[in-house]
């Protein structure tokens, strides 16, 4: 990331930690920030989002138990940056649709695949997994062996 650029962050969010990871700039940002931070990224012309992710550090014991990243673009020069924040369990982290309208299904699939709710979504419901499943699968405490739903029958 260009030095001025990063210099303009670090003044504004005095609290942002920068590290350099695979070549991307990776921030790790405290919660209640990253939607500012969001934007102001999106200003340095980080225009893309490309996904949002989210990874469970449960079987770890660490808290704030899951870690929410961000994966942004700058589509003129290809630049990659990341913004992550912890996240703890039962935590409802705002939605980044106001900044990328694109964060509507990543945090919907977040939501069912981990169970974190963002505070300020429109529609946080089910995407992937059928209404009628119990729990989140990609939780490092769901079970891995048990029963499944009964699928519905199929259509004559």
């Amino acid at each position: 990331m260009a030095a001025d650029v990063l210099e303009s962050l670090i003044s504004r969010f005095p609290d942002l930690q920068v590290e350099e990871a695979k070549g991307h700039s990776l921030m790790l940002a405290e919660d209640g920030q990253q939607i500012a931070l969001l934007e102001a990224l999106k200003a340095e012309g980080f225009t893309l989002l490309v996904d949002i992710g989210m990874i469970d550090h449960w079987s770890e014991g660490r808290e704030p138990r899951f870690d929410l990243v961000y994966i942004l673009r700058r589509p003129t020069s290809g630049e990659a940056v990341w913004v992550k924040v912890k996240v703890g369990d039962g935590e409802t982290p705002p939605t980044a649709i106001p900044v990328f309208h694109g964060a509507n299904w990543p945090e919907r699939e977040i939501y069912d695949l981990f169970g974190v709710t963002f505070a300020g979504h429109p529609n946080m419901e089910r995407i992937l997994m059928p209404d009628e499943w119990e729990g989140h699968p990609l939780r490092r405490d769901y079970p891995i062996v048990g029963t499944m739903p009964t699928p519905p029958l199929a259509r004559e």
